[in-house]
């Protein structure tokens, strides 16, 4: 049991992070040319996964070839989650 609350609270820990450090750096950026009104939380998202991605997967690798499925397995929902999240607090907040 108590693995699986390490996993819970570093991979959630995590990526709500660097989700909210990715959601800051491109707080300027209007969505001009990013597809429909939630394109900077669609970019901020995807940005976060190349990062976890790539950070966990040699952190997984543990001394062997780069573990990028491993890390993509433990870490897409917490992804997710943060990403329904932030879905559901601007529209919202928009009034849809």
């Amino acid at each position: 049991m108590l693995p699986l609350i390490a996993y819970l609270v570093g991979a959630f820990g995590s990526t709500f992070l660097i989700s909210r450090a990715m959601l800051w750096l491109l707080a300027r950026v209007d969505g001009g040319k990013l597809p429909g009104p939630d394109g900077r939380l669609y970019v901020a998202h995807a940005l976060t996964a190349a990062i976890i991605f790539a950070a966990a997967g040699f952190g997984l690798a543990d001394g062997g070839p780069f573990a990028g499925l491993a890390a993509a397995k433990y870490f897409t929902p917490p992804l997710l989650f943060w990403l329904i999240v932030d879905l559901v607090r601007q529209r919202q907040k928009r009034g849809d």
